[in-house]
């Protein structure tokens, strides 16, 4: 990942916007299988199979990763506080995987042999484009005197995060589970010298599922789009 900042940072230290470009590699692996039976739910029928969309860890794909941040430091209601904004766009060309999708491994011939499905490719699984939006307000706690503590910082924000229906660039052939979910996200921030450390946890409010492609035509096959309520992100970053 590169980035920039478009202002001289010495000049502009209470404001400033960032951008920056990169690439996604294809880790994690997005043929991994489980054993779960068929659309009947009969135990005997159970085999096994990739595991659905939603918890498959990897999607195959090379991606470019474009963003932006732009922040501004204000005295208001706290001194040395700060507001900002930063957003995410993952592009990726990758088509499908070729990895049989949960609508094959469910095994339903209404499904599987279902004309719009067919015509869209979602017996196999595709590389979707993702995106992911926050912005909040980040504040140091008042009055504290505590050495250690100056590096402490709390945050208030918004996070909206997501995956539409179709790729900007490249084919959006094959099964997905698009949708987004908007989140209230805590957090704390933590410096000291060349270490930064921060921990956030995106509580949603809003989940939504969206029908993809071929299902906007008509094909009625399960969908298992998982939204989980919160989650806890852990970053650690040392300055060079």
């Amino acid at each position: 990942m590169g980035r920039t900042w478009v202002l001289d940072p010495e000049q502009n230290k209470k404001q400033n916007f960032q951008v920056g470009l990169g690439l996604k590699l294809p880790t994690g692996n997005f043929r991994e299988k489980g054993v779960y039976s068929d659309f009947t739910g009969s135990p005997a029928s159970r085999t096994s199979k990739p595991v659905p969309l939603t918890i498959m860890p990897g999607d195959g794909g090379l991606g470019i990763l474009v963003e932006g941040l732009a922040y501004r430091v204000l005295n208001f209601p706290i001194k040395r506080s700060q507001v900002f904004a930063y957003g995410n766009y993952l592009l990726t060309p990758r088509n499908t995987t070729n990895v049989a999708s949960q609508v094959f491994t469910s095994g339903d011939p209404s499904f599987i042999l279902n004309p719009v499905v067919l015509a869209a490719g979602a017996n196999v699984n595709t590389t979707p484009d993702t995106y992911s939006i926050r912005a909040g307000y980040v504040f140091p706690i008042p009055r504290v005197k505590e050495p250690l503590l100056q590096g402490l910082r709390l945050t208030a924000g918004y996070r909206f995060d997501g995956s539409p229906r179709r790729d900007l660039i490249g084919g959006s052939r094959g099964y997905r589970q698009p949708g987004f979910f908007m989140a209230f996200e805590p957090g704390l921030f933590y410096q000291y010298k060349r270490h930064l450390v921060s921990l956030t946890c995106p509580i949603s409010f809003l989940r939504n599922a969206e029908a993809d492609s071929a299902q906007k035509r008509g094909a009625p096959y399960p969908r298992t789009t998982a939204f989980a309520p919160a989650s806890i992100n852990l970053r650690y970053i040392y300055n060079f």
